[in-house]
């Protein structure tokens, strides 16, 4: 996920998200990427303001989140990358 995506995430959803700026995740043998950490629900809510009240750039960028997102479990929390 591009670092931009990642901040605009953990902007909107009022403190629900954390950033992390250099997750290794499944499959990617050592490489990095911006990663936000929270709840199912949380994301989805999240994502669906931005849809809802964000700029045309901002959608944009979400809609090319939803393409390619990946994501890991963490026990009770997730984190998308």
């Amino acid at each position: 996920m591009k670092l931009s995506v990642a901040k605009l995430l953990v902007d909107k959803s009022d403190g629900f998200l954390n950033l992390y700026e250099n997750y290794s995740g499944r499959g990617m043998f050592g490489r990095t990427t911006s990663a936000v950490n929270g709840s199912q629900s949380d994301f989805d809510e999240t994502i669906s303001e931005i849809i809802e009240s964000g700029t045309s750039k901002e959608r944009s960028e979400i809609a090319e989140l939803i393409k390619s997102k990946r994501q890991d479990s963490l026990g009770l929390d997730l984190i998308f990358y």
